[in-house]
């Protein structure tokens, strides 16, 4: 029986002078009320930074710039979280499928309200660095 490849998703782990950027997911969202690192699903032919840089336009109006390569996956489902870790530039200019965001220090963001695999996801990339 085969099984079906896993859909890569994105995070982006957004640094500003020393701080991070995560949003909230707002009510009538899937997991509303849940700080995350924005992002989504990468389409065909298309690179992690790319998938990502596309998708912070749409769903907020900002731009970034690659950061340092990273690795860094972690399995959830039917999906394969990628974090990608960039700069940012500019925005967010506008807030599409998020009520709140905000950056947080290394010490800070620990203690948002979000889903067990993507904090894991960021634990691993704050433990190697």
């Amino acid at each position: 029986m085969a099984t079906n490849p896993l859909t890569d998703v994105v995070c982006g782990l957004i640094e500003k002078q020393g701080r991070f950027f995560w949003a909230r997911k707002k009510p009538g969202k899937s997991h509303e009320g849940f700080w995350e690192m924005p992002g989504g699903k990468v389409q065909p032919n298309e690179n992690h930074f790319d998938a990502l840089q596309r998708e912070l336009k749409e769903e907020f109006g900002m731009h970034v710039q690659t950061g340092a390569e990273t690795h860094l996956s972690i399995e959830n489902g039917a999906f394969k979280l990628w974090l990608v870790h960039v700069f940012w530039t500019h925005g967010p200019e506008f807030l599409e499928d998020h009520d709140a965001c905000g950056w947080f220090t290394a010490k800070e963001w620990p203690s948002l309200p979000m889903l067990a695999h993507e904090k894991a996801l960021a634990e691993m990339w704050f433990q190697q660095g």
